[in-house]
């Protein structure tokens, strides 16, 4: 786990198979601020070293406490789609 001294977020974490051979890596980048101090990553990118395959994940409009309620997320409710 790699985590910037200055601010503590993470900039970067490695895995490892049973093997101790690095199995995949995943980096945070363009942190944005939210309400009360609140950092999230804007960019999420996953490497597998090991097939050379990955995923990159990129989040805008992203919005924090909104109002949402504990029913909201029942696993009723997530697999139902509404």
């Amino acid at each position: 786990l790699w985590i910037d001294l200055q601010t503590y977020l993470v900039g970067k974490m490695e895995y490892y198979d049973k093997a101790m051979k690095p199995l995949k890596v995943t980096t945070f980048s363009g942190y944005k601020q939210f309400d009360k101090g609140v950092w999230r990553a804007q960019k999420v990118q996953v490497n597998n070293l090991q097939n050379k395959r990955g995923t990159v994940l990129e989040l805008s409009q992203l919005q924090l406490n909104k109002g949402l309620e504990d029913d909201e997320f029942t696993e009723s409710a997530l697999t139902e789609g509404d």
